[in-house]
């Protein structure tokens, strides 16, 4: 997803501090715990929050590839 991201910066289609990108990074962002969550919740062996996680993970994925496609 970053690597995406990155190329849409360097063609101009968003732009860096806009609202849009200010909206992919707290998804990303958003994104990046809920991984972080699912594995915690993997270690413990807790699998109903492990898949709560992925699934906020999930969410998250998602509203990056609307705000992209939105570009």
């Amino acid at each position: 997803v970053l690597t995406s991201i990155d190329r849409l910066i360097e063609a101009g289609v968003i732009k860096p501090g806009s609202p849009r990108a200010i909206q992919i990074a707290d998804a990303i962002r958003s994104a990046k715990l809920a991984y972080q969550a699912a594995g915690a919740a993997q270690r413990a062996g807790n699998s109903s929050n492990y898949l709560a996680a992925l699934a906020q993970a999930r969410t998250a994925l998602a509203s990056i590839n609307l705000l992209v496609k939105g570009s």
